[in-house]
């Protein structure tokens, strides 16, 4: 399996998009699965990118909203392990963003 994206930054550059910035570490994926969660809910898949890709912008996002991010690299292999998981709000598109960065060594 390839190795997990890592350093994953979510920004919220307006009152309804989030953008999402990580450090693809892997050299053999050929897909990243971006996920995402927002309050009690289950993480759910939000998109599939081609190799290499490292950012992605989640139109998607509603208004004065949190939500919780998260990516993995796929190969042929089988899945990395998640990124850490990377938190913005839509609801203060300005501010700096917030994450949390426990799996970063």
């Amino acid at each position: 399996p390839p190795q997990a994206p890592l350093h994953l930054l979510a920004e919220a550059v307006c009152k309804n998009r989030i953008r999402l910035d990580w450090t693809d570490t892997a050299g053999n994926e050929a897909e990243f699965v971006v996920e995402r969660k927002s309050g009690s809910e289950d993480f759910r898949e939000l998109a599939r990118l081609e190799a290499n890709s490292t950012t992605y912008v989640d139109f998607s996002a509603q208004p004065t909203t949190a939500y919780v991010y998260r990516v993995r690299a796929l190969n042929a292999g089988g899945s990395s392990t998640y990124s850490r998981e990377a938190v913005a709000s839509t609801e203060g598109a300005l501010e700096t963003p917030a994450y949390i960065e426990p799996n970063d060594p």
